[in-house]
C-alpha cells in the first residue's frame, strides 16, 4: 500500500484499508465480530527461512491485543497463516461481560509481525461501555481517539532487506529539505 505522508514523503507500507493507522472499530460487550482479512500483498520471497527469524514478510494474520476471546480456530489464532492472495474469515465472540476499553489489532505472525505493525499495520478496537452505564456529563463528551506510531524507518529497512521483503519504502521528494512539517 502507499501512504502519501505529505508532500515530502512518500511511504510504502503493509496497511489495513490503505491507512496508517487503520480503521477504528467499535464494538459491544456480548457482539460477535466477523472481519474479512483479505491479503493483497506480493508473493513471498523464494525458499523457507528457520522459525523465530525474519521470513515471510508478506504473509500475514489477524490478532485483536488484550481482548478476552477464544485463541482457537477462526478467532485469535496468532498460528493461523494468510498467505498473500489468500483471505481468512475472523469470527471473534466477546463474553457479554467484557470489560470495556481501548484495544488494538495488528498481524501476528512469527518472523512478519515486525515489517507489518512496525510498518503501520495496526489500528484501534474499542469495546464501547454499557448504555447508561456512564453518567453526565461524560456520556455526552465526544470521543477523541487518537493512535501514536512510531515507524522506525532504518530498523525496518534493515528487516525488509534480511527477510528479502520489497514493500517497505521511505521516498523523500525532491524540495530542499527532508522531515516533516506542521
Amino acid at each position: 500500500q502507499i501512504l502519501r505522508v505529505d508532500t515530502l514523503l512518500t511511504l510504502w507500507t503493509r496497511a489495513y484499508n490503505n491507512t496508517v493507522p487503520g480503521p477504528t472499530l467499535r464494538v459491544r460487550p456480548g457482539d460477535v465480530v466477523q472481519i474479512r482479512l483479505v491479503n493483497n500483498l506480493g508473493a513471498d520471497p523464494a525458499g523457507r527461512a528457520p522459525a523465530n527469524t525474519y521470513r515471510m514478510p508478506n504473509t500475514t494474520n489477524l490478532h485483536v491485543h488484550g481482548m478476552h476471546v477464544s485463541p482457537l480456530g477462526h478467532s485469535d489464532n496468532v498460528f493461523a497463516h494468510v498467505p498473500p492472495g489468500s483471505e481468512r474469515m475472523y469470527r471473534y465472540e466477546l463474553p457479554w461481560d467484557h470489560s470495556p476499553g481501548t484495544f488494538w489489532y495488528h498481524g501476528h505472525l512469527h518472523g512478519s509481525g515486525t515489517l507489518q505493525v512496525g510498518g503501520g499495520g495496526a489500528g484501534v478496537l474499542i469495546v464501547e461501555d454499557p448504555p447508561n452505564s456512564i453518567p453526565e456529563p461524560y456520556a455526552s463528551m465526544p470521543d477523541r481517539v487518537m493512535m501514536l506510531q512510531q515507524l522506525p524507518v532504518p530498523s525496518l529497512t534493515a528487516v525488509k532487506n534480511y527477510s528479502q521483503g520489497r514493500l517497505f519504502h521511505l521516498q523523500h521528494h525532491a524540495s530542499g529539505r527532508s522531515g516533516l512539517e506542521n
